[in-house]
């Protein structure tokens, strides 16, 4: 038990120096303060329809986390049994700040939903079985909250299904080129029908999504005993909308996948040759496409929209240039991931206008990758 604890300590001094980890705090503080701002509203919605919508932020934001800090990745000790609950524990211990502070906003006992999110983080990062004690516990108290593990447990197996290679390359002449393996997305194609399968079931509602968001209004007063199924739907949809704006944006991640540590040398040089330019503009025009596709999709059942396509595009190039996520690494697109949501966060707070926020993340891409260098070289990436 003592090596036990000398390893925690190990792994929670490495993380506290790791920029990723710092990022994963703000954004526990960010949720707060956005559940504070909204308090007034969240005493107006039925605490199962809360409970499903927290369970849920707090499963993909467990799975984020998990990408980003596996233990036995950063402190190299890959040759223990894979089924050691400790360091399974230890990793837990320091994900529970973000359980934390939903906890102070749930309806139900904090404890319990603690102990739910427990159980849902640990199905994730480990054994899908830990995700049936989760699912019996809330079977009793709502359906569609016990379905959020469910759900949890069938995408663990449907991510079996995505392919290995995940970046795909192009020769344009004697240039290579890397762009994301778009098959590595598929699994968005459910998000979508999802999204159309609960505009087919609602009424009396208004469903909206656009690439920076989405969300139900609901158009008259209804009471969750008699179509509580509409605010759960809507809740659901919401949901989704946030998951596909946040992953759509893994279509960049490529960008600098050939010249992920001597670009900037290029750059200072002056050394736009014809492959930096050619990545650079193919990579762009490909999450363009990739962003786009599925909200013109829901714009023919009129719940799309275009609005927020450069923003989410321009936000997506910041973060490729401030933190060179690999595709071929979870680590790294989990950077990626916490990036871009800590960003959304700060730029919903402070509230800049669309156009402002584009000519920034484009004009200050090149100085946040010097910072990403300089990070990097001090081991804090």
């Amino acid at each position: 038990m003592k090596a036990f604890f000398c390893l925690f300590f190990i792994w929670l001094k490495m993380l506290l120096r790791r920029w990723s980890y710092i990022a994963f705090l703000l954004v526990s503080v960010g949720v707060f303060y956005t559940f504070k701002d909204l308090s007034l509203i969240i005493t107006l919605i039925p605490q199962e329809l809360l409970v499903t919508n927290m369970i849920i932020l707090t499963g993909l934001v467990g799975w984020i986390y998990s990408l980003t800090h596996d233990p036995r990745n950063l402190l190299g000790i890959e040759t223990l049994p894979a089924s050691d609950w400790r360091i399974n524990v230890m990793n837990l211990l320091t994900f529970l700040p973000f359980p934390l502070v939903l906890s102070t906003f749930s309806p139900i006992p904090p404890l319990y939903y603690i102990v739910l999110s427990a159980f849902l983080f640990l199905g994730i990062v480990d054994s899908p079985l830990l995700l049936l004690p989760g699912f019996a516990l809330t079977y009793n108290f709502n359906f569609f909250v016990s379905m959020v593990f469910g759900v949890v447990l069938l995408t663990k197996v449907t991510l079996k299904l995505i392919p290995k290679r995940r970046v795909t390359l192009l020769w344009i002449g004697k240039t290579p080129i890397t762009i994301i393996n778009p098959l590595i997305l598929w699994p968005l194609s459910l998000v979508v029908l999802g999204m159309l399968l609960i505009y087919v079931n609602v009424h009396d509602t208004e469903l909206w999504a656009s690439p920076i968001g989405g969300g139900a209004t609901y158009l008259s007063n209804i009471s969750l005993s008699e179509e509580g199924y509409v605010l759960l739907l809507g809740g659901v949809f919401t949901t989704l909308s946030m998951l596909l704006s946040l992953m759509l944006p893994l279509s960049v991640s490529a960008l600098r996948y050939l010249d992920n540590y001597i670009w900037h040398i290029k750059l200072l040089r002056g050394l736009l040759n014809r492959s930096f330019i050619l990545g650079f503009s193919l990579n762009a025009v490909f999450g363009i496409v990739i962003i786009a596709l599925p909200f013109l999709i829901l714009m023919l059942f009129g719940i799309g929209s275009f609005k927020g396509i450069l923003l989410v595009l321009a936000l997506s190039l910041f973060v490729s240039s401030a933190l060179a996520p690999s595709p071929d690494r979870n680590d790294s697109l989990g950077n990626f991931l916490l990036g871009y949501m800590l960003l959304g966060f700060i730029i919903g707070r402070i509230q800049v206008p669309e156009e402002y926020v584009v000519m920034l993340a484009i004009s200050m891409s090149f100085p946040a990758y010097l910072v990403w260098f300089k990070l990097n070289k001090e081991g804090r990436i």
